[in-house]
């Protein structure tokens, strides 16, 4: 063979190679719009990082499962193939909806399990496109064993795609659901033959029938749901919150007598529910519901308790409804990060005021005795290793089955890590000190409580100097609620009403300090006239900007500028001030001073600025800002005397001098550039940035009796900075603040450098002198994680630092990891 013909066979063989793996992913991902973005965002990368496991065919990764094997008649296969056909044209021509009511046909068919020889009744399960648009041999399909036989004791059973039921996560769900007793649909991992022809693996999962119920250890009784006006036609859940409830099998109840009164008391205990005749508890059975969304918080599945998708069993003997454990559809996108309908990854607490969507969540929250033991047991199941170890009943089915999954459908790896981040993250919410925040309003004499928490509460006390009020009122998860609290004593200011509570079922009592105000905002009570006073200006409608007539502006009322496609140009030389007033501007400014006469803006502690929503930079150079206040109006203010929201911001030769508020500057949400820049004689923190994204080039900050620069959830670069005579931390980052610098000079400071929650600090040439401590790094707030602070080149006169466990302190290249406890409030919380 001469050359050219070896290189046309090497040419050939890597188009063949080529053409087949890319002809199994198009025909896997036709007609199939979710299976095409998973394809796009998560299987490339998949393949790429294990391309050998797509290939990988010996038998030894074959799934050593129960192989049922079903015959069908040329005639019949014909027959529902043309079914889907029909279906699948009806959809793309518009002649049907995509949540057909279309009946299936069923065919006749015989099926082959372990030694058994069944006849079966055979159609299509479901009316969702994804059920069948993937060729007959990929479909979902219902079997009903004739002639009084049943397989594995089941008379109705589903062959399911693994893919459809989340993989591995909806198996693991009607397993662990089954063993913790609930009412829910069995299911088997078996291999699917068609005539002879192996077609994959799939699930068999147990049907809705009697069978059901009793292998559950119930008697026989209705299975019920609700009917289809949980959808209207404009496409919205449960227009009227309380749809109509009907049987499962509606036929067979109302033919069977016993069932048939079943039946009727169920409906009628739900509709006197429904008018306020009945209480919550003596409908549903509040322990096992309890229970139940419990559970499904850990596995994130309240998709089968959406209004369409729900079932209950009404128990003749208890004479209750409970909860039927099915269709999880939960990680199958959150897994993939794909996007993510709402409550296909919520925990009960954060959708169980949604009325039109979870009907059976929202009657439940009104429940005190249900919120309480749903509290129990979500705190039970957390706070040990009792899911995962039943989940580690089927790691050999699993790492069997996987390799085969990822082959037949492009499965992602089952990661149970994804399921302990979630039980680590309710966890989280049991831990934490702020669930709620009070405000009493004295003109009314209530208590506004807000909760801050998917978990309900409970209220045990309020006190105010001395005077003990006994609550004991519960507020559902994110609700409100308002407590009369008619003691005449009390006034707005500094004191405050201190406020008692507790996870509702939990023991640990938390003490906040609801703040008192004379009266509450309403409609009659405005922040600011959000209308522009254009009577102070000179507007350039070619140029698009908008001047001051005069350079001397007083201002006695609050000033407002919309956005109204200009920019305020401030001229060199203009000074403005404030008295009882404030400035709000949603438009780009150009204050463009230079040094021997810059803008100025001043007031007796009395006004302050606010920068929002500009929609194009804004600079500001050589501009002094002093003697301003926070702006605040009625029962609302900001905490920075100067501010900028939203908004990207250009900072060149400004100063910042004895301004009265939490923050001298604060920056929030915004891109900004800052040189040469000095903030002196603060009443509490200098700069504040939050949220931010920018450098600093060039800042000096002397006497501020809080923070100097304080950064949170920001990525920043600082250079050239001198920090002298701070009361507290010189250099402050928190909250996965990423924070750069070179070139830090601190002179006198409670902390030098700061790092907590998850921040991340590397400084090079720093200078400490006169600090307590030179290094901080902890954890406050317990949502986020441990800090590091890395520095390089260091001359301090402080050797002295706080390093909390799992931080880290790296100096010149030398680690220091971290062994104290509880550093906050070492250095916080009073002797």
């Amino acid at each position: 063979m001469n050359l050219k013909k070896i290189i046309r066979v090497i040419i050939l063989s890597i188009l063949l190679l080529l053409i087949i793996p890319s002809y199994i992913i198009l025909n896997r991902v036709k007609n199939d719009y979710p299976l095409r973005e998973y394809v796009k965002e998560t299987f490339l990368s998949e393949l790429k990082n294990d391309f050998t496991r797509f290939f990988t065919y010996s038998e030894k990764g074959k799934v050593l499962t129960n192989t049922l094997n079903i015959e069908i008649s040329d005639v019949s296969l014909k027959n529902i193939e043309g079914q889907i056909k029909q279906r699948l044209e009806s959809l793309a021509s518009g002649d049907a909806n995509l949540l057909s009511t279309n009946k299936w046909d069923y065919i006749n068919a015989i099926a082959y399990y372990n030694t058994d020889t069944l006849n079966v009744k055979m159609r299509i399960r479901g009316d969702m496109p994804s059920n069948y648009n993937r060729s007959f041999e990929k479909a979902t399909f219902r079997l009903n064993i004739r002639d009084g036989k049943t397989l594995n004791g089941k008379k109705k059973l589903s062959i399911i795609t693994p893919e459809m039921e989340s993989g591995f996560y909806g198996f693991l769900f009607y397993k662990i659901f089954n063993e913790e007793g609930f009412l829910s649909n069995d299911i088997e991992i078996i291999r699917l033959k068609i005539n002879g022809k192996d077609v994959g693996v799939r699930y068999l999962q147990e049907g809705f029938s009697k069978e059901l119920v009793e292998s559950s250890n119930r008697r026989e009784g209705p299975i019920l749901r609700f009917k289809n006006d949980c959808v209207d036609n404009l496409d919205r859940y449960n227009e009227h919150l309380f749809p109509e409830m009907i049987s499962y099998k509606e036929t067979r109840n109302l033919k069977t007598s016993s069932l048939s009164k079943t039946y009727a008391r169920a409906i009628n205990k739900y509709d006197e529910l429904i008018r306020g005749n009945v209480s919550v508890s003596n409908c549903f059975n509040i322990d096992e519901y309890a229970k139940f969304y419990a559970l499904n918080d850990i596995f994130l599945s309240h998709h089968a308790n959406k209004c369409q998708n729900i079932k209950l069993y009404f128990n003749p003997i208890n004479d209750k409804f409970e909860p039927i454990a099915w269709d999880p559809n939960n990680y199958q996108r959150y897994k993939v990060k794909l996007p993510i309908l709402k409550g296909h990854t919520q925990r009960y607490g954060e959708i169980c005021d949604d009325q039109r969507l979870y009907p059976i969540h929202f009657l439940l929250a009104q429940d005190d005795f249900f919120l309480k033991k749903y509290a129990v047991y979500l705190w039970n199941y957390v706070q040990d290793d009792t899911i995962l170890k039943m989940i580690g009943q089927y790691d050999d089915i699993i790492k069997n089955t996987e390799p085969e999954l990822f082959r037949q459908n492009f499965q992602e790896d089952f990661k149970v890590e994804k399921i302990v981040r979630n039980i680590n993250e309710i966890k989280d919410d049991f831990n934490q000190d702020q669930h709620l925040s009070g405000n009493y309003f004295v003109d009314e004499k209530k208590l506004s409580i807000r909760s801050l928490c998917n978990l309900p509460l409970v209220i045990d006390s309020i006190s105010y100097k001395g005077t003990k009020i006994v609550s004991h009122t519960i507020i559902s998860p994110n609700k409100n609620v308002d407590i009369r609290i008619p003691i005449d004593s009390i006034r707005a200011g500094k004191a405050k009403l201190k406020v008692y509570s507790r996870i509702l079922g939990m023991n640990k009592t938390v003490k906040y300090k609801a703040k008192i105000f004379q009266q509450k905002d309403d409609f009659s009570t405005t922040i600011f006239k959000e209308s522009f006073n254009s009577s102070y200006f000179l507007i350039d409608s070619i140029a698009m900007t908008f001047k001051l007539r005069e350079k001397h502006l007083l201002l006695t009322e609050d000033l407002f500028i919309t956005n109204f496609g200009m920019t305020w140009v401030i001229e060199p030389g203009t000074k403005i001030e404030l008295q009882e007033a404030n400035i709000i501007c949603e438009s780009p400014v150009k204050a463009l001073g230079s040094f021997n006469n810059p803008i100025i803006f001043k007031s007796n502690f009395s006004g302050g600025v606010l920068l929002k929503n500009a929609t194009s930079p804004s600079i500001f150079k050589n501009v002094n800002f002093i003697g301003l206040s926070n702006p605040q109006e009625s029962n609302w203010s900001l905490t920075g005397a100067v501010t900028f929201y939203k908004s990207e911001i250009i900072l060149d030769s400004c100063l910042f001098s004895n301004n009265i508020s939490e923050d001298a500057l604060n920056i929030v949400s915004s891109e900004f550039k800052i040189s040469n820049i000095r903030i002196e004689n603060c009443t509490s923190d200098a700069l504040d940035i939050d949220f931010g994204i920018g450098s600093i080039n060039g800042i000096v900050i002397n006497s501020c009796e809080n923070d100097a620069l304080d950064f949170s959830g920001s990525r920043i670069n600082i250079e050239d900075v001198l920090l002298t005579n701070v009361g507290d931390k010189a250099i402050s980052a928190g909250e996965k603040t990423d924070l750069s610098g070179k070139n830090i000079n601190i002179a006198s400071a409670f902390i030098g450098v700061a790092s907590k929650d998850k921040s991340l600090i590397q400084f090079s040439d720093v200078k400490i002198s006169d600090a307590s401590y030179s290094f901080v790094a902890y954890q406050k707030k317990a949502h986020f994680g441990k800090a590091d602070i890395v520095i390089e080149s260091l001359s301090s006169t402080s050797s002295l630092s706080l390093i909390e466990e799992y931080c880290t302190l790296t100096i010149n290249g030398k680690l220091i990891k971290g062994n104290k406890k509880d550093i906050y409030n070492r250095l916080y919380t009073p002797k």
